[in-house]
């Protein structure tokens, strides 16, 4: 019985997997396409798909009877690490990955922000004082080595991406690692749904103009929209 649990939880996770790197692919494209064809910011474009990705979870959340405010309220441990995983973690990595995309293009931009997958082993490395393998050490240096051939065409001293290009690139891959480190503690206690749905709604109303909140109540939508 044990065993057929996990092999579902395996599929499901694998699913998941697939799902998420295929709509983050889509959407880098997609945001390729709105960049080349508008003159937006940024700022505006990473607030709107927060604000729309953060009501979408938060409904699913409150459907599922996943998300208690109250008990979060009384929790400052684990609101200081939902509101640094939204700032640190999803603010960064949303942020980097569009600026990566607007000065560079969407293929090269999520080439660079793998490099997540180097600064990650790095920092268990680091936290955990152990020595990478060789396998590891092989994996980091193609890593590095790709995005070498991707930046200067495989010519020392060229430059083929814009130095803004290359940062955002770099920035990208480390929001995506401290997005996948940030949220290990918050996500194990709440669950995927509440947290993002939540870290999407504080990073939202960084935005002038855009105002996001969680409102069970007449009372707390009048405190949210004074607030804002």
């Amino acid at each position: 019985m044990t065993d057929t649990k996990d092999k579902k939880r395996e599929k499901l996770g694998i699913l998941c997997c697939t799902a998420g790197a295929t709509s983050w692919g889509l959407s880098g494209t997609c945001s390729e396409a709105l960049f080349s064809q508008y003159p937006v910011d940024t700022t505006w474009v990473t607030a709107v798909r927060m604000t729309s990705a953060g009501i979408i979870l938060l409904f699913l959340a409150f459907a599922k009877h996943s998300l208690n405010l109250k008990e979060l309220g009384k929790d400052k441990k684990g609101l200081i690490e939902i509101v640094l995983f939204a700032i640190a973690g999803l603010a960064l990595c949303q942020y980097a990955y569009l600026s990566a995309i607007k000065w560079t293009n969407s293929g090269t931009a999520t080439v660079i922000q793998n490099l997540s997958i180097v600064f990650i082993a790095v920092y268990v490395c680091l936290t955990t004082r152990t020595a990478p393998d060789k396998r590891t050490v092989i994996c980091i240096f193609l890593a590095l080595f790709g995005v070498w051939l991707l930046a200067t065409g495989g010519k020392p001293g060229n430059m083929e991406l814009t130095p803004r290009g290359l940062f955002w690139g770099l920035m990208a891959g480390i929001g995506a690692a401290s997005y996948s480190l940030l949220s290990r503690a918050p996500v194990k206690h709440r669950g995927s749904i509440p947290v993002s749905g939540m870290g999407m709604s504080i990073v939202a109303n960084k935005h002038k103009g855009v105002y996001a909140a969680v409102c069970e109540n007449t009372y707390a939508a009048e405190k949210s929209r004074a607030i804002n």
